[in-house]
């Protein structure tokens, strides 16, 4: 498995937190049955009300925070079955934690660098 991380100077924490899930699913080739676990309840919500729209027909519009990266991330979910799943921040999740870790990481070298 190969385990990317990054830090953008212009993101928000809303905003990488959206683009985590974008690189992820830019990583999946094919088609599949994706379950994705965020402590982001703007994400999990997000994702949520559009597998929701999308399962009764309705036409989905992105909200206007962050409406460019939503935009990418709903093309992206239109490929694959969705489910979601909110988890506490900092509450010991083990894959949370650790993804945690590594967006702290690309931080302090994204500042070192700068």
């Amino acid at each position: 498995m190969v385990v990317k991380s990054g830090c953008e100077w212009w993101g928000t924490a809303n905003a990488m937190e959206l683009l985590a899930v974008i690189r992820g699913l830019e990583a999946i080739k094919e088609p599949s049955r994706v379950h994705i676990v965020s402590d982001s309840r703007y994400v999990v919500n997000g994702i949520a009300k559009w597998v929701d729209l999308r399962s009764r027909g309705e036409v989905v519009f992105p909200p206007n925070a962050n409406g460019d990266l939503w935009r990418d991330l709903y093309d992206l979910l239109e490929r694959h079955e969705i489910s979601v799943e909110h988890v506490n921040g900092h509450s010991g999740h083990i894959e949370n934690e650790a993804c945690d870790q590594l967006a702290r990481d690309a931080c302090r070298r994204a500042v070192s660098v700068r």
